[in-house]
Parts: C-alpha cells; structure tokens; sequence
C-alpha cells in the first residue's frame, strides 16, 4: 500500500473521529432538552384536573385561584388516579382514600387545598357531581377549605349503613338533590 494513500486513511478516519464527537455531544444536548420537556409534559398532565373550568361559572363572584405548586427537584411518583365518583352506594369513603393516597404520593402538586379540591371535583360525575356544582356555584367557603369539603362530601354520600332506605340524600348548606 502506497504510503500517501495510508495517510490519507489516516486523516479521514480522524476527521470521521471528530464529526462522531460532535454529534455525540449534539444527541446529548437534544436528549437534555428532551427531558426537560418530558418534566414539563408531566407536570402539565398532573395539573390538568386544575385546568377545567366549570359548567356554569358566576361572573359576579371570582372564581377561587389554585396556588401554583413549588418546583421540585425530585420527580413524584406516578400514582393511578382515581376512577370517577358518581355518588355510589358506600364509595365515598373509598373514593376520598385514593385521592388522599394521590395527594400524599404528589405533595407538590397538592400543596393547597384549593388544588385537592380542583382535583376532586373534576373527578366527580352524576349525582357527586351535580352535589360539587351546587357548592361550586355558590361560591361556598367549603371551595377553599379541604378537610371541611371533604367533611361535607362525606355527610352527603355516607356509608350505605347510614342512609337507611331511603337513598342517597345530598345536602350543601341549605341545598338538598336528589
């Protein structure tokens, strides 16, 4: 092999070498910039509950604000939320145990009891949810304080011990439905 074409090898394979580093370093920087808008999707998805706005918003009365969660350094676990409530027959009490489960999983998603709130209500349906419409409606205090809304859910969708035979009854304040 001739001694000029060696060389020529030589330099091409050392060119090759230092493209190979470059892009290297350029698939790096991409998967960077992937992960952080992987971060940012997921949170965005743990938030999404927050983001609904009700059915029939009073335009006289603003609306309560969730408080933004606090940054974190460390990403939450991934909890399964919970399937939605329509005011079954004893589930009320199953249904606040995994939403409190979720809570306790994503502390800085949850940190406010407005966002606890948000995240319930937009997990209702049926009759739990005409309940949380008629206490979101009226802009009740039950909106910002959570251990008193879940108190009040609980008192309106009691154990099926508790209800007799006369069904669910669901009361908010002065509100009964059906």
């Amino acid at each position: 092999m001739d001694p000029a074409d060696l060389e020529q090898i030589r330099h091409a394979f050392s060119c090759q070498t230092a493209i190979s580093d470059q892009q290297g370093r350029r698939l790096d920087d991409v998967l960077e910039v992937v992960r952080g808008i992987t971060e940012q999707v997921s949170q965005l998805s743990l938030h999404q509950p927050l983001l609904r706005i009700p059915a029939n918003p009073t335009p006289s009365s603003p609306e309560p604000h969730p408080e933004a969660p606090a940054p974190t350094s460390s990403r939450e676990p991934r909890v399964q939320h919970p399937e939605l409530y329509r005011g079954g027959l004893g589930r009320c009490r199953e249904f606040l145990l995994k939403c409190d489960i979720v809570f306790r999983m994503q502390p800085s998603s949850f940190a406010s009891d407005s966002s606890k709130i948000a995240f319930i209500m937009s997990s209702l349906g049926g009759s739990a949810l005409e309940w949380a419409t008629s206490i979101w409606d009226s802009q009740a205090p039950l909106c910002s304080n959570f251990a008193a809304f879940a108190a009040e859910m609980r008192r309106g969708f009691p154990p099926s011990s508790q209800r007799g035979t006369q069904g669910p009854a669901c009361h908010s304040g002065g509100i009964q439905l059906p």
